[in-house]
């Protein structure tokens, strides 16, 4: 009523005694190991396989961001998403409540882990679209058997209304904490790093952390940072004292939200123990692309969000290169294939064909040389330029060229490097680039 964020809480005092490392190590590798820790019995669980995702240590990442950077990938979930554990446990609660069927009035990932999971339970799903979104997850939710309906949620009075607020959704996301905690030997890592929209994902993850350590599980809680867009972001900007403007239109539309549900919550987390962030869709597509090469993962642009901010804030100064830092990629890429035509575009067979029709001058083309062999900072480049050339080049002109082969798709941000107590931007070829100079090596 008061427009707050509803949190379920447990009788803490007695699941200490009930409860355990011990136990939960002994069960099956899912997330309803923490059955005790969950909302409904687990008889009524509905299950298709979600949760205790890969934590897996981001080797290649490391090298070029914090040293200790770890991936919570959670784009192995049934439909590609981290929203599964949700509809996992509010389905199972409507089973519970012998509810035949479900309806949404959000589209995206959470309609179609709804439609999937009603699909296993045997009811009937009904999802309420006001405009257009992805049409890649109007497929998935259609291909669930789900029906789409140009309606208004509070014009149906049928079934048991879900949305992303309801407290059962929380309840499942949560135990992506649980298994981060278990998967790091019942440690908590330094960062948690996520992306936002209307803020359930930190909710959930500060609940529960502060659960394991309400029951003696952990000592500590993690900080949070979240990433949002600079063309919508109220988060960012209520912590700032802002007031939140209009959104744009975007290709991260998962987390495009002008008016997050869970503000309120969001904000009092992040200014307790937290930072937000913000970044641009060409920072999140760089991230896609960087995630995809460097450890094998094909995120969706929200996803990639959460890498776009740490990128921003370690340039910023605000981690230490000795933190421990997680990860939580929340959806699969293959969720949004047009943007992975888009950003991926080097690949293209006219872009093949292309490549030696891109005309490049001798210094351009000596830096993407340079560039083959490692990545480098501008003022590197300059000395190693100097060199080449027998004569001076200044600083102001290779960021210029540095600057227009960014543009042209065939140089990319590799990191950020410490020098001299300086942080510096390394830069690398990207996959066009290398066949650019490929072209050029063969003339």
């Amino acid at each position: 009523m008061c427009g707050g964020t509803v949190i379920i809480q447990y009788n803490y005092d007695n699941l200490r005694s009930a409860i355990g490392k011990e136990i939960f190590i002994s069960r099956q590798d899912s997330m309803w190991r923490y059955g005790e820790l969950l909302p409904i019995p687990i008889e009524y669980s509905v299950s298709i396989g979600e949760g205790w995702t890969p934590l897996h240590r981001a080797i290649r990442l490391s090298e070029v961001l914090v040293r200790n950077l770890l991936i919570k990938n959670e784009t192995l979930n049934p439909t590609g998403s981290f929203l599964d554990r949700g509809a996992s446990v509010v389905i199972g609660y409507a089973k519970m409540r012998r509810f035949s069927s479900v309806h949404t009035d959000i589209p995206g990932n959470l309609a179609a882990s709804l439609a999937a999971y009603a699909a296993r339970a045997g009811m009937k799903c009904v999802v309420h679209v006001r405009e257009v979104f992805d049409q890649a997850k109007i497929y998935q939710i259609l291909s669930y058997g789900a029906e789409l309906q140009l309606s208004s949620a509070a014009d149906f009075h049928e079934g048991y209304y879900i949305g992303p607020a309801n407290p059962y959704v929380l309840e499942g996301v949560k135990t992506i904490a649980f298994e981060i905690a278990e998967q790091l030997s019942w440690r908590v890592p330094d960062w948690v790093i996520i992306p936002a929209g209307n803020g359930g994902l930190l909710i959930s993850l500060w609940k529960g952390f502060w659960e394991l350590r309400e029951l003696n599980l952990v000592n500590s809680m993690p900080k949070f940072a979240i990433t949002q867009l600079s063309s919508c972001n109220p988060i960012v900007k209520a912590i700032g004292g802002e007031k939140s403007s209009r959104c744009i239109s975007t290709i991260a539309k998962d987390i495009a939200i002008p008016k997050p549900l869970h503000l309120r919550a969001a904000v009092k987390v992040l200014k307790d123990r937290g930072v937000a962030t913000s970044v641009t869709e060409e920072e999140i597509i760089s991230s896609m692309k960087l995630l995809a090469r460097y450890e094998g993962i094909l995120a969706e642009p929200a996803a990639a969000a959460a890498l776009a901010g740490l990128k921003k804030l370690i340039e910023n100064g605000v981690m230490d290169q000795g933190d421990e830092v997680v990860i939580v990629i929340t959806g699969s890429g293959l969720k949004d294939p047009s943007t992975i035509v888009k950003s991926f575009s080097e690949y293209s067979i006219t872009g093949l064909l292309s490549a030696k029709n891109t005309r490049l001058g001798k210094t351009k083309l000596l830096i993407l040389k340079l560039l083959a062999n490692s990545p480098h900072h501008g003022y590197e480049l300059m000395k190693l330029l100097q060199i080449e050339l027998g004569s001076k080049i200044t600083t102001t002109t290779v960021y210029q060229h540095l600057k227009e082969l960014e543009n042209m798709g065939l140089i990319e941000l590799a990191g950020v490097s410490r020098i001299g107590g300086k942080y510096r931007k390394l830069y690398k070829l990207t996959r066009r680039g290398e066949l650019i100079l490929k072209a050029f090596s063969e003339e």
